[in-house]
């Protein structure tokens, strides 16, 4: 009898010692998330064709400390006034099979106003079913209700398009940088349906297949970022750790530089 509980007690003793090891592990792992993903507010300069505008950027952990969240707010002028677009992107840092890092999408809310008319998407992912769950309200028929979207069959990742610069950083894409550099993922066009009536031949979709490619490094010493998606190229320029200083959409004429 006592060599049964020595032995129950040492099982008991192993699997405390196992449970405390693996947290510690989660908490190491977390710590080099928030390590790569460090907050930040930075206001830039929105170029299109239709003038200038004042765009307002933040990123960093929620109140939980275990999810990451982007507010993007656009406004009609540089001093913050008259809102036009605004956008909350909320991800969940994790690991595919236990090792491959990735940045789980969660929850989108995205509203803009056309004519002074608002018109908003809010995106769930629903584990359950494999799917994206869809809700829309505006002042016409056609974006209205629910709409229930499978996910690709695809290993991903998968990266809202809004998050697109801490989804590189997160899935370990800007560790080892070299020309070509290559990696496919999918895009959710949170801003889906209204983004295809802003911007001319993006496909009718939410999700898009998606090639990111390493140009290597501009004169000031910027990292160039290619993203190829929806049969188009958006060009982006990264600083040394990563973080956002400019986009270059040439075809839609548009522009967002960070502001000295």
């Amino acid at each position: 009898m006592m060599k049964i509980k020595l032995k129950m007690s040492f099982k008991i003793f192993l699997k405390s010692k196992i449970l405390v090891f693996l947290l510690f592990l989660g908490a190491c792992s977390f710590n080099k998330y928030q390590k790569r993903l460090s907050s930040s507010k930075d206001k830039f300069i929105l170029t299109d064709k239709a003038g200038k505008f004042s765009l307002v950027r933040e990123s960093g952990f929620g109140s939980n400390k275990r999810t990451l969240v982007v507010k993007q707010e656009i406004f009609q002028d540089i001093n913050e006034k008259n809102i036009l677009e605004q956008n909350l992107i909320i991800s969940v840092p994790g690991f595919i099979r236990g090792k491959i890092r990735t940045l789980r999408p969660k929850k989108s809310l995205y509203n803009v106003w056309f004519e002074g008319k608002k018109y908003s998407t809010e995106m769930d992912i629903n584990l359950k079913n494999k799917s994206l769950s869809i809700s829309m309200k505006s002042p016409e028929k056609q974006w209205n209700g629910q709409r229930e979207i499978p996910f690709p069959e695809n290993t991903g990742p998968f990266c809202f398009f809004g998050q697109f610069v801490e989804c590189l950083r997160t899935i370990g894409f800007l560790d080892k940088l070299e020309n070509g550099r290559k990696k496919k993922i999918y895009i959710i066009w949170e801003s889906y349906p209204y983004i295809q009536e802003q911007y001319l031949n993006l496909p009718n979709e939410v999700f898009s297949s998606a090639e990111v490619i390493y140009d290597g490094k501009n004169e000031q010493g910027e990292n160039r970022i290619t993203l190829e998606v929806g049969g188009q190229v958006i060009f982006y320029l990264l600083g040394k750790n990563g973080e956002l200083n400019k986009i270059f959409w040439v075809v839609q004429g548009l522009s967002i530089v960070k502001e000295k």
